[in-house]
């Protein structure tokens, strides 16, 4: 299956600002799962410069940085195409450990996921929202773990609107 996707981040600002050098983390994977078709990057104001590296985890990041001069507003403005290549999304086998929530991880994943627990600093400001709808999905499920992806799929879908065209 071939997905378009479009995505554009408006900033603007009070008052004129020099803009910064930014990390752009829009660049959707390729790999056994998922084929990279095209990626389109638009920025307004045009960098002075930008750089494709990619990070720890093997994910494509953007280095962009602008001429000194001062601006209102940075819109970043991404296009893909990508397809899925996986027929079989339940081609998976969960760990004894991970298929109950909460998660009772072994000390071996601990030490390899530690960073992920702590999280960023935005991660304490995310939205209770979030937090809550995972809590009632998994309560509906009894926190089966394969029961509760389907069921916030499911949710994530029905709540979403998709627009078919070229």
């Amino acid at each position: 299956m071939q997905f378009s996707i479009a995505h554009s981040t408006t900033y603007t600002y009070s008052q004129p600002v020099i803009l910064e050098p930014h990390v752009l983390r829009l660049t959707p994977r390729g790999d056994g799962h998922q084929g990279l078709r095209s990626h389109r990057l638009e920025i307004s104001p045009v960098p002075l410069g930008q750089s494709a590296v990619n990070d720890f985890e093997g994910n494509t990041t953007v280095k962009v940085w602008f001429a000194p001069q001062r601006e209102r507003q940075l819109v970043v403005t991404v296009r893909s195409q990508v397809e899925t290549l996986c027929t079989n999304p339940f081609n998976y086998l969960l760990e004894p450990w991970a298929q109950q929530l909460p998660f009772n991880y072994p000390a071996s994943v601990l030490n390899q996921i530690q960073p992920y627990l702590s999280g960023p600093p935005w991660r304490s400001s995310v939205d209770g929202s979030v937090a809550d709808l995972a809590q009632e999905v998994s309560q509906s499920v009894n926190g089966n773990v394969s029961q509760f992806l389907t069921a916030l799929n499911q949710r994530i879908c029905d709540g979403c609107d998709y627009i078919f065209g070229n």
